[in-house]
């Protein structure tokens, strides 16, 4: 995604207001809107991820928001056990967790 310009924001900011209505339709613009925006998030993110000792509160909003953009990579069974996976995030080295980040980051085009 780069380095957006304020238009870049302002335009971004005016399709994610203008799918927020009362019927929430989840439409191919719901879907491209909420894509960026969590690829904004992520970049917006992405220097914390990248410093000497992150704070493991972000590095968890960093890897849910990645698990976000498709929950079908994570989550790929009915079976998943959720109480597992989120006292394994809980207990996750922060080294463990940057890791992980940095190879999401610098495969994954935002």
């Amino acid at each position: 995604m780069g380095i957006e310009t304020n238009a870049e924001k302002k335009e971004n900011l005016n399709k994610f207001l203008s799918i927020i209505d009362k019927t929430f339709i989840l439409d191919s613009k719901f879907k491209h809107t909420f894509k960026a925006t969590l690829g904004e998030m992520i970049n917006t993110l992405r220097p914390a991820v990248l410093g000497t000792a992150p704070e493991k509160d972000v590095l968890l909003i960093v890897r849910y928001l990645f698990i976000c953009t498709n929950p079908c990579l994570e989550f790929n069974s009915s079976s998943f056990d959720f109480n597992k996976f989120y006292e394994e995030s809980e207990h996750a080295a922060e080294e463990d967790i940057q890791k992980s980040l940095l190879d999401k980051l610098n495969n994954t085009n935002l």
